[in-house]
């Protein structure tokens, strides 16, 4: 194996461990805290699908929530996508750890 499919390995395996290190907390929070539980209410009832795209650097994970909590997954689900979130991975940190405002209005949203 050459060492840039190692790497490239090895880059997918830290993505999938980060998705479900954010998969358990989220629907930790969702299914703990009322008040989220409420607002992400109509997503549930919906099961909406997101496909939040990184363009610094370029990657793709799909984010579904279902009544079993929020599921993250970097292969497309069988179903359409509802919206599509496009920011820079610094951005989507900030919004995702700490809700930064300033990171939230710089991403796009379409759907």
């Amino acid at each position: 194996m050459s060492e840039s499919q190692q790497s490239k390995e090895q880059s997918h395996l830290l993505l999938n461990i980060l998705l479900i290190v954010l998969e358990t907390v989220f629907s930790f929070i969702l299914k703990n805290d009322s008040v989220i539980r409420l607002q992400s209410k109509p997503f549930v009832d919906k099961k909406i699908s997101l496909r939040i795209n990184s363009y610094i650097p370029y990657f793709d994970f799909y984010v579904q929530f279902t009544d079993k909590g929020v599921l993250f997954d970097l292969q497309a689900p069988d179903r359409d996508i509802d919206l599509e979130i496009s920011s820079t991975l610094l951005d989507l940190i900030k919004i995702f750890i700490f809700g930064n405002r300033r990171s939230i209005k710089t991403m796009r949203i379409g759907g």
